[in-house]
């Protein structure tokens, strides 16, 4: 299929994946007016909404599993259009005044979309491009992190500048409807024109395949550093003398960056990308290593900011050589990376909060450490 009539779905894929980093990052920010708002400054419940969209996407991923393999490869864009009226109606719906009850109820519906939008436009990309599709993929995930790190400046602008708390969510609303007419102007016949002349079928491989089981391994792995960054980073920088602020920011710069530059990267070196799932976790891991062991602050954040560009990239070409070894069913082998994911990120805090109670900081930051290492090592053994 001629590249410009592949674009269209591309650019479909990277604006939902936009809307689920906005919708995402939107956490960090409206955490506080939340609590103000409806718990009178008492933050023990601010968590609440967080839980019911991780609660309400875990299901839909669930159900993608078991469902997904039915899609043919032309409905994908219409399940991402339907997922993207329910996330516009949710927001907009949180931009109302809610109780405290409606208002997570309502974010366990933002949930269901969430995840089904985050399943849905990977296995969109893997259909359209196929063997191509792990440069795109790194686009497409390239796309999330770049929104997700201009979104909260805007929304705490939003918030700076509006006697309305809940605005961020109204705007977010009236972003993903602009996304949603996007959708529902997509050349669905030209979509099923492309799935002919690219022999894709209606999938029906529903089960899992084996052969995925070392990738979801090491994704589940890699998500116990990814979140153990995230969470762990800015604090581990302060007990250094750091401003707490700089490295998590630097950390989600070194992510985007990776997976912008890997495909001119792989060009540009001939750079194979299942080479590059077995020695990245181990490069990144021995750079993140020197950071802990550090004692200085800045070289702790150059350290692991590298770490972070050198690692960046492992999830979209993992999600893309997943979908190649299950091409049969790109949703399903979407699904399954996923939920490996979730189950990573799941224990990780846990993990190194557990650690680093009874060792100390240090040592609960060698946990991210040991992941990346036991991911490089199924990757490298088990990956071919």
């Amino acid at each position: 299929m001629k590249k410009q009539n592949k674009i269209p779905f591309l650019i479909a894929a990277c604006l939902s994946t936009v809307v689920l980093a906005i919708v995402n990052s939107s956490f960090g920010t409206m955490t506080e007016p939340i609590a103000e708002h409806f718990l009178g400054g008492d933050g023990a419940s601010q968590g609440f909404p967080n839980s019911a969209m991780q609660i309400g996407c875990i299901i839909a991923v669930l159900a993608l599993a078991f469902v997904g393999g039915r899609l043919c490869p032309h409905q994908k864009p219409t399940l991402l259009a339907a997922s993207a009226f329910v996330m516009a109606v949710a927001m907009l719906t949180l931009g109302a005044e809610l109780s405290f009850g409606v208002f997570v109820g309502v974010f366990a519906v933002v949930g269901l979309a969430y995840g089904t939008i985050d399943v849905t436009a990977s296995a969109l990309v893997a259909d359209v491009y196929g063997d191509r599709a792990a440069e795109m993929m790194c686009l497409l995930h390239g796309s999330h992190g770049a929104a997700g790190i201009i979104a909260p400046i805007v929304s705490v602008y939003i918030l700076g500048h509006s006697d309305r708390w809940t605005l961020p969510y109204t705007l977010i609303g009236f972003f993903v409807l602009s996304v949603l007419i996007y959708l529902c102007a997509l050349p669905i016949p030209l979509s099923r024109r492309m799935e002919r002349q690219n022999g894709l079928a209606h999938e029906k491989n529903v089960g899992f395949e084996k052969s995925l089981l070392p990738l979801a391994l090491s994704i589940a792995l890699f998500g116990i550093y990814n979140v153990g960054m995230i969470c762990y980073t800015k604090s581990y920088e302060g007990s250094l003398g750091g401003e707490k602020a700089i490295t998590l920011s630097l950390f989600y710069f070194g992510v985007t960056a990776s997976r912008l530059a890997m495909p001119l990267i792989s060009r540009l070196f001939g750079l194979r990308f299942r080479t590059y799932l077995r020695l990245a976790p181990f490069l990144s891991a021995a750079l993140l290593f020197s950071a802990v062991l550090a004692k200085n602050a800045a070289l702790y954040i150059i350290l692991s900011t590298l770490s972070s560009f050198i690692a960046g990239a492992f999830i979209p070409i993992a999600i893309s050589t997943a979908c190649e070894l299950m091409s049969g069913n790109t949703t399903g082998a979407s699904t399954y990376m996923n939920l490996a994911m979730l189950l990573g990120n799941s224990i990780s805090s846990p993990i190194i909060a557990a650690v680093t109670g009874s060792l100390g900081a240090r040592a609960g930051m060698m946990i991210p450490v040991l992941a990346l290492v036991l991911c490089g090592a199924v990757t490298a053994i088990r990956v071919r």
